[in-house]
């Protein structure tokens, strides 16, 4: 398994609000990875920070930005964001993969716009990032439809279903095989994949425990298209993830 620690926080703001506030907690993250590692399930205890203050917000591990404009139906939204642990390091693959070369995280820098529709706050979510570090020089896009199902006063869940655009260049960057890598591999051939996508579903969403403390949890199943699938480097077409925390959060 990896010996890292996943700096990530989940937080989803279902509804428009100006609160400012902080949070801070801590909770796991489990998951089967896609990739062919040797170690094909893998669980990270998860520090979580998330702070917003007016306009701006900052989202352990590093997410950052700024929403210009928003409304009670309405949020568009300018962010970075840097992808920890997107990539890999090659001594996780199982043999002969080792001998590939590592891929490295890459920076995007994006938009997105939130639309919440009708008494239900029926959920659209589309955003388009592109890489600006020149790692994978690969741009992503997608849409995510989410419903939330308020379960008392203090839990609110919502089911999402979601399609996610990868780009040829980022698809080819951390699913592909390059000519010297083949060299090294035996009986492998170079593998070029063009664009690819992946669809998830799931369910996300809170329990306010007190004022302060509030349970977090999520739970994804991504099916990947074949140009994911029919890399060496991964483990079929589908992999899951669950998470949970508890923060403390606190207004000012």
């Amino acid at each position: 398994m990896k010996k890292a620690v996943i700096l990530l926080m989940f937080i989803s703001f279902f509804v428009y609000s100006k609160e400012n506030f902080v949070k801070i907690g801590l909770g796991g993250f489990f998951r089967k990875d896609i990739y062919n590692f040797e170690d094909k399930y893998q669980f990270y205890p998860v520090p979580a920070v998330a702070l917003q203050y007016e306009s701006f917000y900052f989202i352990a591990p590093l997410e950052a930005g700024y929403h210009f404009y928003q409304n009670e139906d309405l949020r568009l939204t300018v962010y970075g964001r840097y992808n920890l642990f997107t990539g890999y390091d090659s001594d996780d693959f199982k043999d002969p993969l080792k001998n590939m070369d590592d891929r490295k995280d890459d920076l995007h820098v994006g938009l997105r716009g939130r639309f919440f529709l009708g008494p239900t706050k029926l959920t659209f979510t589309g955003f388009i990032s592109a890489d600006v570090l020149s790692e994978s020089n690969g741009t992503l896009a997608g849409l995510e439809v989410a419903q939330p199902v308020p379960l008392g006063k203090k839990t609110l869940m919502a089911p999402f279903i979601n399609m996610q655009y990868l780009s040829q260049n980022y698809t080819d960057y951390y699913f592909g095989i390059t000519d010297s890598e083949s060299a090294k591999l035996i009986n492998t051939d170079p593998y070029t994949p063009g664009s690819s996508y992946k669809i998830a579903t799931g369910i996300k969403g809170y329990s306010n425990i007190t004022d302060n403390i509030e349970l977090v949890f999520s739970g994804e199943y991504n099916q990947y298209s074949s140009e994911v699938s029919d890399s060496l480097l991964t483990r079929g077409s589908s992999n899951f993830s669950l998470l949970f925390g508890l923060n403390y959060k606190f207004g000012f």
